[in-house]
């Protein structure tokens, strides 16, 4: 009720493209996507990048942040096939911006290779988690490289399973 509260408040003092406001909308997007309320979720979301997309360049920080924030709440409605593009083009502007090696762009790798993965698509899945596990290790990113170990035992797994369970 608080985040609700709040961006009332900033639509009716700031208006809608506002960014305190959109701030207000990706944060409600987020917290209803955890309480499992998707359709809203997604509503909130997708207004609140259309509006930094028209105030901010494509590649700008927050643009890919909410691009990345709208593709997790469509992975968690079961949208992967409309989730993979968005978590792809997060993981390519962060590339672009921020470098091959930085953290966020080494975690929106991973982000792109779970996608994959949920698709049924582990050999790019394996693919990409095992280059962002070999850039992680150069770069000493300790986090991402355990993320990535774990992502690729999870694949690893599942060829496993497809192997030994052709039919399914």
């Amino acid at each position: 009720p608080i985040l609700i509260g709040v961006l009332e408040t900033r639509i009716r003092t700031k208006g809608r493209q506002h960014p305190h406001t959109l701030v207000s909308m990706n944060n409600l997007a987020k917290v209803e996507a955890k309480l499992g309320k998707l359709d809203e979720a997604e509503a909130l979301g997708r207004e609140a990048l259309a509006g930094y997309t028209d105030a901010l360049n494509p590649d700008h920080p927050v643009v890919l942040t909410l691009t990345r924030n709208l593709a997790d709440i469509l992975s968690r409605a079961d949208r992967e096939t409309e989730a993979l593009p968005l978590f792809e083009r997060a993981s390519q502007g962060r590339s672009t911006t921020l470098g091959a090696t930085h953290p966020d762009t080494l975690s929106a790798g991973l982000d792109v290779a779970r996608s994959l993965r949920r698709l049924g698509r582990h050999a790019e899945a394996a693919r990409i988690a095992k280059a962002v596990l070999d850039t992680a290790s150069d770069a000493s990113e300790g986090r991402v490289v355990e993320a990535a170990r774990e992502l690729l035992v999870a694949i690893n797994a599942d060829i496993r399973t497809e192997e030994a369970n052709p039919s399914r």
